[in-house]
């Protein structure tokens, strides 16, 4: 149960104990529990009080102390992943010789044009000019695998959505190692072959961009200054 969940009934059961023990309209003054009532109060206070003395705790030494690991460790995940997606799209841009464009997500029929050894003979390589295209491949591929397997080690804020996510792409043929076109010796003139890896590939990536947009993007912007976190957001 969320944090909110728990303490409405919080509330309702310090309204209960405050009842039971300073309003005088108890159950004394219902004929079925006349007798009875003071065991019947005792054991409702005793449940009460039980339970606030428990959300007390739960509030001191797990939700607060999970807020604040979250300031820290889920700002930390979300940069990681927007390393991840920002190291695809760059590839997508190489690819499509485009470096404006955002959030590129080829079909397969678009990866085997894009692939086709005329358009990667005389690609640039943006802010990579002195690698080949297979250079470029296995730089992509190591700086993508540090980074999965850094989030992977970030512990509980990593949930099973997250994990299921991390570890499709971490098994996939694109990021692995000595596989066709991430092998030296690779023949580019085959690489369109390959257009359904790069898809399936692209697939997780955008399955790993919802995930981001829907639970970690509000965390990314503590990772800048807090001088610049205002600017940030009011330019959403």
């Amino acid at each position: 149960m969320k944090i909110k969940g728990l303490t409405i009934i919080f509330f309702l059961s310090l309204t209960i104990t405050v009842w039971i023990n300073f309003v005088n309209y108890k159950f004394s003054t219902i004929p079925f529990f006349s007798g009875k009532e003071y065991k019947l109060e005792g054991m409702i206070d005793g449940f009460c009080l039980s339970y606030i003395a428990g959300y007390f705790f739960y509030f001191i030494n797990v939700y607060l102390v999970e807020k604040t690991e979250k300031k820290s460790i889920l700002p930390y995940i979300s940069f990681k992943i927007n390393l991840v997606l920002s190291r695809n799209n760059h590839f997508i841009q190489v690819l499509k010789k485009d470096i404006k464009s955002k959030k590129n997500y080829p079909s397969k029929e678009e990866f085997e044009i894009l692939l086709e050894k005329k358009n990667l003979d005389d690609l640039e390589i943006f802010n990579f000019e002195k690698y080949n295209f297979l250079e470029y491949l296995k730089y992509n591929r190591n700086s993508t695998l540090k980074n999965i397997n850094k989030i992977l080690k970030s512990g509980k804020y990593v949930d099973e959505e997250l994990k299921e996510i991390l570890f499709s792409l971490k098994e996939s043929l694109f990021l692995k190692k000595d596989y066709a076109f991430n092998s030296p010796d690779f023949d580019l003139s085959k690489m369109k072959t390959y257009n359904i890896v790069l898809y399936k590939y692209s697939e997780d990536i955008k399955a790993l961009q919802n995930y981001f947009d829907r639970n970690l993007k509000k965390y990314y912007h503590l990772n800048y200054p807090k001088h610049f976190r205002k600017k940030i957001k009011n330019s959403l």
